[in-house]
């Protein structure tokens, strides 16, 4: 059985990671002053515990009721600060990828380190304007410390002829830049291929080898369609995989998770030479990088490593297997977020430097210093810990599964949508994004039907220093409700004074208090009869006994080490998974409120106009002459259909299909007169309104968010210490990735 030695309260580690221990020793000094402080820990977690029941009970009890929207909230007014939102900047930043698509050949090298052929292909949706020349792909030369000997191997367009291009490395980055001096428009399609070394090893955490990869990489200020990444695992190391794969996707340290697949790969020849070829590449000198070949002496053997250290040594042969390609997407992402994915491999699996352990004990373990005396624990005591890890266990999932079968549900409505195209009455666009959960698009419909409304104006141009693509102006503060004068205020600062100009750029501000504002119009909901609160007391009560039974193995895991000198790891185990179950329980004990009958009511009433705003126009014109419209709208009378278009304008934002929405109506606009609360620095285009219209969107969206601390690719491709195939890991946690931009 190995140990692990203290002395005078000092753990020494295993040098191998993937070794754990059994038992963790306690010092024959672990006295009186220990078990206090471990007791006083063990208080303030159970008094933190009763604090975040007590203000959530005084919540429910002092909900606000009364008028009609939510309460004030301090909106003072706002500065623009400076920072473009990432994607409507109008600069060679300003298109979009309809697709990014990576296939990885994973292999090993002659000397067994892992070995990666890269082939990405990249869609871009330039301007029709003069603006882009091409692209630029910055590719991070370094994973963990270790360089990966980049190597360009080509550059294509969508029929697979030769891509100009340049290449740029700056000892962090190689930077391809395509294209000429000529202009490019439209969808242009570029395919990068390269080769890497290096790019999969240990991790200590997990106890295995991982390929944990980003594929587009954080450092890209364009949204993407959709991203997909397959990573085809050759058979020589295939058989190797743990079946422990992950998808992570979001901004860097985002934890959500999505979906990905394994099957054997039918296509396994197109990755051929993808094993030795990094290194051979880099060898022959091909790589920009100076410096970046290894010449003869690649070898690991002569000290190709980090540092003057000396290598693994050699895994065990691993079994081989059938080729497989494992394969992930997901999409859209949005600037500055990025896919990444992680494939388990047995330990072993590869070969990576690492600096020379102080030789000692076994095989490079340290020794136990002299005089310390190592104990092993008790069977009771491992007996002991394994029951109080399963009560903790079993309490944790029967606190979650009474939430999942018994807990409180929205209303279920009559399940039957019908159609509708009139607006509802005494329901504002942020009350009605929150009950059909699209408060994303809250905000951008609220202002779309502040501006039809008369109450402020969109601009499609600059109109102050910033230089924003998008701004507002303030017409007037008449005729709205509580809710649509605090946005008001947010925009304009609590004067209201008309005239004044907001630019729609990212302002950490303004994103605050507008999620505040969200947060008050469910509130406003509760107060409406809309929602209801929906705390589960039985939740709370299991919780709670979770956190006292996190007492009693405390105390149990205290005086067990007081009786040894010695703690069980079951033990441990068990006081972890007892307090994040007692977490868990607590936090799906407490939910946002969920809909009453009348909020199911308002739900299918908006999900009716969702029908209605995706029929084409001849459908929506047979609605409009049946019994019940004919009487409401001439549908040969175009101001009386440009009317009805205009009011529900904002609800075709609120549901996404704003573009079809601006088409017509622009086109009805060129029919009479141009709309005045959208104004253009020329004449009325169609074309431009609709393309506005349909952007407008996403500057709010970008508006809503704070700045970013850097807009290059610099913070991309670091990778992190701990692996991410198991679940643990998180977007933006690989190596590769990186960034890139137009040019």
């Amino acid at each position: 059985m190995r140990q692990v030695a203290c002395a005078a309260g000092v753990t020494r580690p295993l040098s191998h990671p993937a070794r754990y221990t059994r038992v963790v020793m306690i010092p024959r000094r672990f006295g009186v002053r220990a078990a206090r402080i471990l007791l006083s820990a063990a208080t303030a977690a159970l008094a933190a515990a009763a604090l975040a029941i007590g203000p959530a009970t005084a919540a429910t009890a002092n909900a606000p009721a009364g008028t009609r929207g939510p309460v004030a909230v301090n909106a003072p007014a706002l500065a623009g600060t400076r920072g473009a939102a990432a994607g409507v900047r109008a600069d060679t930043s300003d298109f979009r990828f309809s697709a990014f698509t990576a296939d990885y050949y994973l292999s090993l090298d002659a000397e067994g380190h892992a070995s990666l052929k890269t082939v990405e292909t990249l869609t871009a949706v330039f301007p029709e304007s003069d603006q882009n020349k091409g692209i630029e792909r910055a590719i991070p030369d370094y994973y963990r410390g270790i360089r990966l000997q980049t190597h360009i191997v080509s550059v294509a367009d969508s029929l697979g002829a030769k891509e100009p291009y340049s290449i740029d490395d700056d000892g962090q980055f190689t930077t391809v830049s395509t294209g000429t001096e000529d202009y490019v428009h439209g969808s242009v399609t570029y395919t990068i291929v390269y080769t890497q070394t290096d790019v999969a090893g240990p991790f200590a955490d997990t106890g295995d080898d991982e390929f944990y990869w980003d594929v587009n990489g954080t450092g890209w200020d364009q949204p993407f369609a959709r991203v997909t990444a397959r990573v085809h695992v050759a058979a020589a190391i295939a058989g190797a995989l743990t079946g422990q794969n992950a998808c992570y996707h979001g901004a860097e340290g985002a934890t959500d998770r999505c979906s990905i697949t394994s099957a054997p790969d039918a296509g396994a020849g197109a990755g051929a030479g993808a094993g030795a070829g990094a290194g051979a590449a880099a060898g022959a000198g091909a790589s920009p990088s100076a410096g970046a070949s290894p010449g003869a002496g690649a070898s690991p053997g002569a000290g190709a490593g980090t540092g003057a250290g000396t290598m693994i040594p050699a895994p065990t042969p691993t079994r081989a297997g059938t080729p497989t390609v494992i394969t992930a997407a997901y999409g859209p992402l949005e600037p500055q977020k990025t896919l990444t994915v992680a494939v388990g491999f047995a330990p072993g699996t590869f070969i990576q430097s690492q600096p020379d352990p102080n030789a000692g004990g076994d095989g490079g373990a340290p020794a136990p210093e002299p005089g310390v005396t190592t104990l092993t624990t008790p069977l009771w005591s491992d007996i002991l810990g394994g029951v109080f890890l399963a009560l903790g266990l079993g309490g944790g999932v029967a606190g979650l599964l009474l939430r999942v079968l018994t807990g409180p549900r929205n209303a279920r409505g009559r399940g039957i949508i019908v159609p509708q195209y009139t607006v509802p009455a005494g329901l504002d666009l942020l009350e009605a994004a929150d009950l059909v959960g699209r408060s994303s698009s809250g905000v951008s419909a609220l202002i779309v039907s502040l501006a039809v409304r008369g109450n402020l104006r969109i601009l499609d141009h600059a109109a102050g220093e910033r230089g924003a693509d998008y701004s507002v102006q303030l017409v007037h503060a008449s005729d709205v409700d509580a809710t649509e004068k605090v946005a008001l205020e947010i925009l304009f600062g609590v004067s209201l004074t008309p005239g004044t100009v907001r630019e729609l750029e990212a302002n950490s501000e303004m994103a605050g208090q507008f999620a505040q504002l969200r947060s008050l119009v469910t509130e406003a909901a509760v107060t409406h009869g809309f929602r209801r609160r929906a705390h589960m007391r039985v939740g709370v009560l299991v919780s709670i006994g979770l956190f006292v039974l996190f007492l009693i193995e405390l105390v149990a895991t205290i005086t067990g080490a007081a009786v040894v000198h010695a703690m069980s790891q079951w033990s441990l185990f068990a006081l972890v998974a007892t307090f994040v179950a007692a977490v868990l329980v607590l936090a799906t004990a407490y939910r946002r409120p969920v809909l009453t009958e009348a909020g199911a009511k308002q739900r299918d009433y908006l999900l009716g106009m969702r029908d209605y705003l995706r029929l084409a126009e001849a459908d929506r014109f047979r609605v409009l002459q049946s019994p019940e419209g004919a009487e409401r709208v001439d549908v040969g009378d175009n101001a009386a259909v440009v009317k009805l278009y205009e009011k529900l304008l904002p609800f075709a934002v609120l549901w996404g299909v704003e573009r079809e929405w601006a088409g017509e109506l622009a086109v009805r606009y060129q029919q009479d007169a141009a709309p005045e609360w959208f104004a253009t620095s020329g004449t009325f285009n169609s074309m431009l309104f609709t393309q506005a219209l349909a952007s407008l969107p996403a500057a709010v969206s970008a508006s809503m968010t704070p700045p970013a601390s850097t807009s290059s690719w610099s913070s991309s491709g670091g990778g992190s210490s701990f692996g991410g195939s198991s679940g643990g890991g998180f977007a933006g946690g690989g190596g590769g990735g990186g960034g890139g931009g137009g040019r």
